[in-house]
């Protein structure tokens, strides 16, 4: 996968020698998570939020972050710490994501003046679909328990799918379905159908469980129809749950997927973007087109 991503990025010409400076830094929070910020010094009172997919943090983020900070927006890369799951314990899922979801409300807790847009791909893209809609579900328990995730006020989910049960069920990403296999000879189910169902009674902070048909003019969705990775059917009901959200969805598969979009939508995740903020400022005048992200 990484090899794959680093050839598209060299064949794309993307060295950011050819892009306009944009000032960055990097510090961390106190939970350990490594955060990169790019300031744009304009629209101070808004910024984007990337949550990497798994793996952590790429070059892919880097490049969206640096566009949209190139283009007028300043952003966050969380480069959140990835848990793995307990295969015996089906209640780690749900305590992952508590982690998860307390490191975004602390990143936005320490900007209390700053509205976001989300943004996610792969295994980050559903956290930022759970933070999206718990955003305009104030009198919800994880809600109460994060308030800052009000201040989110829109999302960018490249290949998002639900609900996780469905997700963790029928993946062939190689790290689930060893997952999946350990927990077949813990459980006996006998089938993908059984284990979804086992799942869904313990899974409890879910994308689709949480997502609201209301959302449907604060998100925008990449989505990938030969999908094997998060398949490409939770994405199409995670996508009809949202009230069928603006999307663009690719014949590519799930890694070129993510690359393509962060790659050469940036343009587009930027429209998106202003639109939601209400940013009242055009791009700085030193950005120069270089044909990618529209």
């Amino acid at each position: 996968m990484k090899t794959t991503l680093v050839c598209l990025f060299f064949v794309l010409g993307l060295s950011g020698a050819t892009q306009a400076a944009c000032s960055s830094s990097e510090t961390s929070d106190r939970f350990g998570n490594s955060i990169l910020f790019y300031d744009a010094e304009v629209n101070t009172s808004s910024a984007a939020l990337i949550l990497p997919p798994t793996g952590g943090e790429n070059f892919t983020d880097k490049s969206v972050a640096a566009s949209l900070c190139q283009r007028g927006l300043s952003a966050y890369i969380l480069n959140y710490k990835q848990d793995a799951a307990d295969p015996a314990d089906l209640d780690s899922h749900d305590r992952i994501a508590n982690e998860v979801l307390q490191w975004v409300d602390q990143l936005l807790a320490s900007h209390p003046d700053t509205h976001f847009v989300i943004l996610g791909a792969s295994l980050g893209s559903l956290y930022a679909s759970i933070a999206n809609s718990l955003a305009i579900q104030p009198n919800h328990p994880l809600a109460l328990r994060y308030p800052h995730l009000r201040q989110i006020d829109g999302a960018v989910l490249t290949v998002c799918g639900g609900s996780l049960a469905e997700i963790l069920a029928t993946s062939q990403l190689q790290g689930v379905v060893d997952q999946r296999n350990a927990r077949q000879g813990l459980l006996h189910f006998q089938s993908a159908a059984e284990y979804q169902a086992i799942l869904e009674k313990k899974i409890q902070i879910d994308p689709l469980a949480l997502a609201q048909v209301t959302e449907r003019n604060r998100v925008l969705m990449f989505t990938s129809s030969t999908d094997i990775i998060v398949p490409a059917a939770t994405q199409n009901n995670l996508w009809h749950a949202l009230g069928e959200p603006e999307r663009e969805t690719f014949g590519t598969n799930h890694v070129w997927t993510v690359a393509r979009t962060y790659l050469l939508n940036s343009g587009e995740i930027f429209s998106f973007a202003k639109k939601i903020l209400n940013l009242k400022e055009d791009p700085p005048s030193s950005f120069e087109s270089d044909g990618v992200g529209g």
